[in-house]
């Protein structure tokens, strides 16, 4: 593209490709084809990667994930709340003394979105899982598959964590999405490109906007003009033209000559191509344009795809992830109950109130719930007749007129 061209040659000084020794530490930083190191850093001060990221894990953080419990009683699966398990806790108050369950599962994405990975300290009690401790820098962590299992190595100390090996017993571990299934890649690695041109069009730009907007000048003084007064000439009109002191008058002697080098079409041109790069960019993370521009859904379906799409798949990799490492498989048996983690869809569903309504109506209509149990979650009192699971577009009711026998 011709119209980067310029912003790539005026950026290679920033350039510092950065190898991997090792596969079990992704690439913090490399080069793009624009010219600009791209790091984690340099990304989250994408304004379109910050609010992808935050739309996302924002999004999910508000909503419950409880610990459920199934139970066969005679010929029937009961599900039920598992307030009895010992792990209970870590999803109503808190996996340690410091968070709370909406600013862990806000971590827990933050570091899937960013560092590709995420990783927590356990602590047992009685062989359950009492507290979770999460590593600060996912990046000073690496992963290595060893006879079958995982191992991991803290290359240097993290929160009161010791440097050292930790086994799978030890550490909660979520990658992100990764071809090899078990090393996440970071938001560096998987958009590289697309945020090597956002960093190079910000870097123009900033370069453009601090000269006012106007391209830069050639002052030609009068010959033989002293070495000193040309350094003066140039400070004074630098002092005066720079930024917003463009408005000035300077005077000089005659035979001063000022010529303008004109702005390059294609560059302006780049700094309008900063708002198709940021859609590129959330296109990238599945987030819809009107979401990272907190504007209202174009539609109830605009909304439902939003959940489906966007926030449906980083919602099953943090549960299955949770559920392996807490719960591994507890319960099960044919007399014991069997543990599982799900989401509070029903919150979900708040955010859109038709969608809500149309829900439920289906639950009525499929005799799942019955009319008093809707109204208790939607916090109206209960009436005299909603009690019954019937469904009321096949249900004959009587006329209440008629209605007190012969």
């Amino acid at each position: 593209m011709r119209m980067l061209e310029p912003i790539r040659q005026a950026a290679n000084f920033l350039v510092s490709p950065w190898k991997r020794k090792d596969r079990g530490v992704f690439a913090a930083a490399g080069g793009s084809s624009a010219g600009v190191a791209v790091t984690r850093d340099a990304a989250m001060e994408v304004s379109s990667v910050m609010a992808s990221v935050s739309c996302i894990a924002q999004d999910i953080g508000q909503i419950p994930l409880e610990l459920w419990e199934e139970r066969v009683v005679g010929d029937r699966r009961m599900q039920y709340r598992a307030a009895w398990a010992r792990e209970y806790t870590l999803f109503t108050r808190g996996p340690n003394s410091y968070q709370t369950p909406q600013q862990w599962i806000e971590q827990i994405l933050y570091h899937c979105l960013i560092f590709g990975k995420y990783f927590a300290n356990k602590t047992y009690v009685g062989g359950f899982v009492d507290e979770l401790h999460p590593f600060d820098d996912p990046s000073r962590v690496k992963v290595s598959r060893e006879d079958g299992r995982l191992q991991y190595e803290l290359l240097d100390g993290d929160a009161g964590l010791y440097a050292g090996r930790y086994t799978d017993e030890q550490v909660l571990y979520i990658p992100g999405p990764s071809p090899d299934g078990y090393l996440g890649r970071d938001i560096a690695t998987s958009l590289r490109q697309p945020l090597g041109i956002a960093l190079a069009l910000s870097l123009h730009a900033n370069t453009f906007f601090s000269k006012g907007g106007y391209p830069s000048v050639i002052l030609i003084l009068p010959e033989g003009t002293k070495e000193a007064d040309r350094k003066i000439a140039k400070e004074k009109f630098e002092e005066l033209y720079n930024g917003s002191g463009r408005s000035h008058v300077a005077v000089y002697s005659r035979g001063t000559e000022l010529t303008r080098l004109e702005s390059d079409p294609q560059k302006a041109q780049a700094l309008e191509s900063r708002q198709q790069n940021a859609s590129d960019i959330a296109s990238s993370m599945r987030v819809p344009e009107w979401r990272i521009r907190q504007q209202t859904p174009p539609s109830h379906q605009a909304w439902r795809d939003y959940i489906a799409i966007t926030l449906g798949p980083w919602m099953e990799r943090v549960r299955a992830g949770l559920e392996k490492h807490i719960l591994g498989g507890v319960g099960g048996g044919p007399s014991s109950p069997r543990l599982y983690l799900a989401w509070d869809q029903e919150r979900l569903l708040e955010l859109d109130f038709p969608s809500q309504v149309a829900a439920y109506r289906q639950a009525i209509d499929g005799r799942i719930l019955n009319p008093n149990e809707v109204r208790e979650r939607l916090g109206f009192n209960p009436y005299a007749e909603g009690g019954a699971y019937v469904n009321p577009h096949t249900t004959a009711f009587a006329d209440p007129a008629t209605q007190g026998g012969e």
